[in-house]
């Protein structure tokens, strides 16, 4: 109670170090709440260390992670020895209709062993039977307990419910459990239905977990997949299938389930924690100079305790007692800080980021905090309890001039702390600088496509009501018709896949004049399929030849059209209008239509900013040929406001048909943008933290400089009775702050140099020693720290010498 007292006395003092420490505490907490959900917390299931994902792997062809093939999943998991179970997954989405609107769902088709795996039981009904998982098994299917919740209210009737998904009815057996909500996760689980006996081949798109046995490594396990895949081989009758796999080299990836779900993120949200560490030293450097200053104050009544026989330990009891209260204010208002801030940054952070919804204030965060806490108290209050209770400071009470010279050690003391601040703050805007540099170049890289005045939307078609490849067409002609029909619309397109959001597909290709040796495996080449008007609508510019006609969409008709990308690197320095490509014959009876290049197009950025254009063909929807037509289709929509024509693009699709629900309605700007969102998201975190890292430096800085001109106010105003002038001594304390700031810029450059390298991940086209951004980072510190010395300065050079012989 005495020690709150003391600090009451001078609030302005206990404010300042307070809020200071807040700022640090506030940002370290907020940080670290999101590190600890998703990185530390381990997942809601029970061994989860034991959850492993099984990925492939064929280094040779460039793949280095990619899904896997059903026929290869049900190789391990007839073979292996190392799993207790398997399961194996795919995610999809699905229309829900009903007496509501139409609506797309997300599903997921699972094998009966997925909640086993997992080891999250059914809570309500039953999982399904063996029988429902086979190609002749009943429509079922398991909700999820979040589905349960807001479609059922939790009512125990829901089971035994029938509902329609995709055109068919389905029932209800089961709700599992609430561990399996998270963002992103499925509503609807139903089984995947395919035969062991004879599963697809070579369809790379099912994940696989696995629960390891007891004290089986993941990478061992990887190990001993190995010879399950060799077996596999022998097994293979396609020639193509084969020798993706041999010329391939491929193996079996095992990884552990929470590694690769946060995959990438780990590195960047260290970073963070790491950022913002910095700013908590940088606050702690500040109020250690407000506490040195304090205690300079106080050192006469700390030389009275000394002599009314208080030994040293007391007195750095007293002096840390002050420390810790402070420490536990400036924590206290800092969490607060945190509880404000956490839901502001969940609400600015990507969605892609998981498990955002185990980012809480929980006990383990406020357990940081308070560790934070106490470090901080050490961190600013250690060196003055232990420098002011010193018998040669003791001695010195009383013996200070009245000129005001302080000891050299004690400015020595603040002098070293604004040195640290400084190389602090420069390493935190070098970083800051950096990423703001490589966000700038990212967004100024040519998209290959117009996403201005673009709406975009997703339409599944159920197989059940859209067979074949001449209703896909004639659906997608009317629909682009009707929608071009609407006010303000320029023009209207569809693709299988959109440019930068996702991934194209690759399948194998045959090229006439490029022969392929025995049991060669043919070029990998993506691929996507689109309708009438998507170039013109996206704004993709035709090289050479033509653009698709209407002639083009009919099944006898084999046009495509390839990429810039793809010319160059099959027929560089020649015409490529009029070649032939085909996919793979591999060994059919009847060899597949050979398709001619009727156009080129400009290269659009199928993979995101990041990455590198690939190789892509175009097609046309068909039954025949390499790819087969897909039921699901974006659409592109091109006009200005035409954010204010959603509804009148919906019932363009109801027109046709009411059962249709129309998904992913958005402009494709924002689909840019959310592709660099997480890059976005770390540049502004660490852009703030260096900005208030900055503020605080600038602050140290001018306390220091301020503190010393009042100290020799006295000497100052004899240099000026005695003919001084104000500029020289505007120089002199001038020149002061330029010192401690260029010793601290020397040293920031080095730290800078050694940390940014940890940067290299997530930087574009920049290096970790971009010249420039060191350069320029460093003048503006410079200049900074100028302007923070020039006040104390003008302040200096305003003194009175009448005023200052009376101040003693």
């Amino acid at each position: 109670m005495t020690t709150l007292r003391s600090l009451l006395k001078q609030p302005r003092f206990t404010v300042i170090a307070a809020l200071t420490l807040a700022m640090g505490v506030g940002a370290v907490t907020v940080i670290f709440s999101v590190v600890n959900g998703v990185l530390l917390k381990p997942l809601p299931y029970p061994d989860a260390d034991r959850l492993v994902n099984v990925w492939s792997h064929a280094p040779k062809l460039g793949y280095d992670q990619f899904p896997l093939s059903p026929d290869l999943y049900f190789a391990y998991e007839r073979d292996n020895q190392v799993f207790e179970s398997m399961a194996l997954f795919q995610k999809q989405r699905a229309n829900l209709t009903g007496d509501a609107s139409p609506e797309v769902v997300v599903s997921m088709v699972t094998t009966r062993s997925y909640f086993r795996t997992l080891g999250a039981p059914i809570v309500q009904g039953r999982e399904y039977s063996e029988k429902e998982d086979s190609p002749e098994g009943s429509r079922v299917v398991v909700l999820s307990h979040r589905a349960w919740a807001n479609r059922f209210n939790k009512e125990a009737a829901a089971i035994g419910k029938v509902i329609r998904l995709d055109g068919e009815p389905t029932e209800i057996i089961g709700v599992a459990s609430a561990a399996l909500d998270s963002t992103g996760s499925p509503d609807f689980f139903l089984p995947l239905r395919m035969s062991r006996a004879t599963p697809v081949q070579g369809a790379f798109g099912y994940n696989a977990i696995a629960r390891l046995k007891p004290g089986v490594r993941a990478a061992d396990a990887s190990t001993h997949l190995i010879p399950i895949v060799r077996k596999f081989m022998q097994t293979v009758n396609s020639a193509t299938y084969r020798a993706f796999l041999t010329d391939g080299d491929y193996k079996p990836l095992v990884g552990l389930m929470k590694e690769d779900l946060v995959g990438e993120l780990e590195r960047p949200l260290w970073i963070l924690l790491g950022t913002v560490a910095m700013l908590l030293l940088v606050a702690c450097a500040n109020v250690a100079n407000l506490f040195l200053v304090r205690a300079e104050g106080k050192q006469r009544e700390i030389g009275i305790r000394a002599a009314l026989g208080a030994g040293r330990a007391s007195l750095i009891r007293h002096v840390m007692a002050e420390a810790f209260v402070l420490a536990a204010i400036g924590a206290g208002l800092g969490v607060l800080i945190a509880a404000v801030g956490l839901p502001v940054l969940l609400r600015a952070a990507p969605p892609s980021i998981p498990r955002l919804d185990q980012v809480v204030l929980d006990w383990r965060v406020l357990l940081f905090a308070a560790g934070v806490a106490i470090v901080s108290a050490f961190a600013f209050g250690l060196g003055p309890a232990l420098r002011y209770t010193r018998s040669t400071a003791l001695a010195s009470v009383g013996h200070t001039s009245r000129g005001g010279m302080e000891d050299a050690g004690r400015r020595r003391a603040r002098n070293i702390l604004v040195v640290g601040q400084t190389a602090l703050a420069l390493v935190l805007l070098v970083g800051s600088g950096l990423l703001a540099r490589s966000f700038a170049r990212l967004t100024s890289t040519s998209l290959g496509f117009d996403a201005r005045d673009v709406m975009t939307f997703r339409v599944s078609l159920p197989a059940t009501d859209y067979k074949d490849a001449a209703a896909i067409r004639s659906f997608q002609d009317t629909l682009i018709t009707r929608l071009r029909e609407i006010p303000g619309v320029e023009s209207a397109g569809a693709a299988s896949v959109l440019p930068i959001a996702n991934g194209a597909p690759g399948t194998a290709h045959e090229f006439e004049g490029r022969p392929l040796a025995s049991n060669q495996l043919p070029p990998m080449v993506h691929y996507k399929t689109i309708g009438r008007g998507y170039f013109e609508t996206m704004r993709i510019p035709v090289a050479k030849g033509r653009d698709f006609e209407p002639t083009d969409f009919k099944e006898d008709v084999y046009s495509v059209i390839a990429n810039q990308a793809l010319a160059d690197l099959y027929w560089p320095g020649q015409d490529p209008i009029g070649k032939r490509v085909r996919g793979s014959s591999d060994g059919a009876t009847q060899a597949p239509p050979w398709f001619a290049v009727v156009g080129v197009v400009g290269n659009e950025r199928q993979d995101g900013l990041r990455e590198p254009i690939r190789p892509l063909f175009y097609y046309t929807p068909r039954k025949t040929g390499p790819v087969p037509a897909p039921t699901v289709y974006d659409y592109v929509v091109r006009g200005p406001g035409l954010v204010s024509r959603q509804d009148a693009m919906r019932q363009a699709v109801w027109s046709i048909d009411r059962g249709l629900p129309v998904a992913l309605l958005r402009p494709m700007r924002e689909i840019v943008d959310e592709s660099i969102v997480e890059f976005t998201f770390t540049m502004l975190t660490l852009t703030i933290a260096a900005g208030v890292s900055l503020l605080l430096g600038a602050i140290g800085l001018y306390g220091v400089l301020s503190y010393a001109v009042t100290l020799r106010t006295r000497e100052i105003g004899v240099r000026l009775a005695l003919g001084a002038s104000p500029s020289r001594l505007m120089r002199s304390v001038v020149s002061n702050g330029v010192v401690l700031a260029g010793i601290g810029l020397v040293l920031g450059l080095a730290g800078a140099a050694g940390l940014t390298r940890f940067l290299g991940t997530l930087l574009f086209e920049t290096e970790p020693l971009d010249l420039p951004t060191f350069a320029a980072t460093t003048v503006a510190l410079f200049v900074i720290a100028v302007l923070a010395s020039y006040l104390p300065a003008r302040r200096a050079a305003s003194v009175s010498p009448l005023e200052s012989m009376r101040a003693d």
